[in-house]
């Protein structure tokens, strides 16, 4: 129960303070599922900001953020806000999507993994563990050294990752994989949802279909979709639960 309460508290935290920003940039989006992905997105981005910025006393890779923020409200333009009803029944989407998510996340990791770790995901719990103890932006677990030196990284799902797990009191490694998998996953699921729902807009079943897409989006390989290929001298695209590390980048290509 604590975990679904988590969940809701921070999608609804992110949705707030993106739509706020959103109104106030101005950025002008014609339909509520654009609206709502962007505030979720300039949501996390903004709470994951703050609060690394907070931590490391401004000495954070994330120091840019609000330089790229005063660009964009430099071009801003008219706002459209999202109706109420509309608001409901695409947070209730993502909800749907994000409990989905944490129930797969929990049966892989918890029960057909047995608990074993993967490299990747533990490296990124102590990470964000390292984060809250020492505020400095490292991938050096050398407790031994006194000092520390900040070094570049793509430290967003660490921070994420232990704002949460400080504020819910739970380790990293289970903040990591029910509270960061779903939330970034369910965000991904709804961009690739505004996405299909865009292309296939005078298509029969249009919802269905897209919601289909949106979900093969996060699950499938690229093996199964021989026409990815053409990226593939370009960057690596396969599902996204295959490559969760990469959850930053997948929002930029949807974005």
């Amino acid at each position: 129960l604590m975990i679904l309460l988590a969940i809701i508290t921070i999608l609804l935290a992110n949705f707030l303070l993106g739509f706020i920003l959103l109104s106030q940039l101005r950025i002008q989006l014609q339909s509520n599922l654009e609206r709502y992905f962007l505030s979720q997105v300039f949501g996390v981005i903004t709470i994951v900001t703050v609060y690394a910025l907070y931590k490391t006393g401004l000495n954070s890779i994330f120091i840019i953020v609000p330089f790229l923020l005063l660009v964009l409200f430099r071009f801003r333009k008219d706002f459209y806000r999202i109706k109420a009803y509309a608001f409901i029944k695409i947070f209730g989407l993502q909800l749907f999507v994000g409990i989905l998510l944490c129930l797969v996340a929990y049966y892989f990791f918890y029960v057909f993994m047995d608990g074993a770790l993967f490299g990747d995901n533990q490296f990124y719990a102590s990470i964000a563990y390292a984060l809250n103890k020492t505020g400095i932006e490292t991938t050096n677990f050398d407790w031994t050294l006194t000092e520390k030196s900040a070094t570049p990284y793509h430290y967003t799902e660490s921070w994420f990752t232990a704002l949460w797990s400080k504020l819910f009191q739970l380790n990293t490694l289970k903040t990591y994989y029910l509270l960061y998998i779903p939330v970034f996953g369910s965000t991904i699921f709804i961009g690739a949802f505004t996405l299909a729902k865009r292309l296939l807009k005078s298509v029969k079943y249009n919802f269905l279909l897209s919601f289909i897409l949106a979900f093969t989006f996060l699950f499938l390989q690229n093996v199964d979709f021989p026409f990815f290929k053409v990226f593939q001298n370009y960057y690596h695209i396969g599902s996204w639960f295959h490559n969760i590390k990469f959850s930053v980048i997948y929002i930029e290509l949807l974005v």
